[in-house]
């Protein structure tokens, strides 16, 4: 593909875009970004489930938002079926796009890309963020979901011109759903934004315990909290992102009977590296991953990590060198990892420096 082609836009369809928060809406933001950079126009086409305005500009990127449906909890943007949504594909494919580009096989209107591939003769490039089967808390949904991947999941991917895997596990998965020769792209973080000194507090300040990522129950983050009354010392737990599964976590908090939490919302990702800058360990105790960002993120802000063993994450995080990485679901072993940290600043200290030399180094 040419960028002196005259025909030189492309099309990005995404499930959630901007103004949501995510590392999944990062990476997507930030490959338009860089296609624009390289001479590329680009459009994104993504759901609307919040009435929002059906066409807006962000930072040069056209972005439109199809009427959508939310299911499952608010977790699955589904657009309506009907008269106006076709007209709007038309209009927008009045464009004549170079190719498609779809990110994450489950979600509906990804699947709006092998069609629309298909009808307008238009390639398709597929990329996969996750390395695993949906993981809800239902295990109805759960098994709906796997056949979900294994029969319109699995067409996508088969329909697809060329697969991407943002990381080994993912690429792994690509495989296990049908894709042929999928290639590796590792997603990446801007790590020039981050300070190579850790803040410096004083004594009595509390050790600082940081999550940020959706608060849905695949991110697991109700397992952290259930184990705060076991974590030992002074210490208190930040929790930076949104999500419809945070009404359950504040009554679980309610249950435990703590105070020291604080639902920080969503912020703006560039307010992330100085709060990560703050904080002393990072924990992501996710159910699945494709490789995640705020981990990256996190490494780079030289925090002390402690996160799931699933997914990528492995590639990111070597265990007992530049973090420790525990069995999904094993709140003893989370705990014991914490407490490990929290009474041994040597570990703590040295293993922020290797996550962040280890993030900078070149693949």
């Amino acid at each position: 593909m040419s960028i002196t082609d005259k025909n030189n836009r492309i099309l990005i369809i995404s499930g959630w875009y901007l103004p949501l928060i995510g590392g999944y809406i990062k990476v997507v933001h930030e490959l338009a970004l860089k296609l624009i950079e390289i001479g590329y126009n680009v459009d994104i086409l993504t759901s609307n489930s919040n009435k929002e305005i059906n066409h807006e500009i962000i930072d040069g990127i056209n972005v439109y938002k199809m009427p959508s449906y939310n299911f499952i909890n608010n977790l699955y943007p589904v657009p309506n079926i009907n008269i106006n949504n076709i007209f709007f594909i038309k209009n927008l494919f009045k464009k004549k796009y170079r190719c498609v580009i779809t990110n994450t096989r489950f979600v509906p209107i990804c699947l709006m890309g092998s069609a629309i591939s298909f009808i307008y003769k238009i390639p398709l490039i597929h990329i996969e963020h996750g390395s695993c089967h949906t993981v809800i808390d239902n295990w109805v949904i759960s098994k709906i979901c796997k056949i979900f991947d294994h029969t319109l999941g699995t067409f996508l991917i088969k329909s697809a011109k060329i697969n991407v895997g943002v990381s080994k596990a993912a690429v792994t998965f690509l495989l296990h759903l049908g894709a042929t020769n999928p290639i590796l792209i590792y997603n990446s973080i801007d790590s020039t934004q981050y300070s190579d000194l850790k803040i410096k507090k004083s004594n009595n300040c509390p050790l600082l315990i940081g999550y940020v990522g959706r608060l849905i129950y695949g991110k697991g983050i109700h397992d952290l909290i259930s184990i705060l009354p076991k974590l030992l010392g002074n210490i208190h737990l930040l929790i930076i992102g949104g999500g419809p599964y945070k009404k359950k976590l504040e009554d679980s908090i309610c249950k435990i009977g703590t105070s020291n939490i604080t639902f920080l919302g969503e912020i703006n990702s560039e307010k992330i590296p100085e709060i990560l800058q703050n904080i002393d360990i990072f924990v992501n105790p996710s159910y699945s991953e494709g490789l995640p960002t705020s981990v990256l993120e996190a490494c780079a802000a030289g925090c002390a990590v402690i996160a799931s063993n699933v997914g990528g994450t492995s590639e990111i995080i070597v265990d007992g060198y530049s973090g420790f990485l525990f069995q999904p679901g094993n709140k003893i072993e989370l705990a014991e990892k914490i407490n490990l940290l929290i009474t041994n600043d040597n570990i703590r200290n040295e293993m922020g420096i290797n996550a962040r030399e280890f993030v900078k180094k070149p693949l």
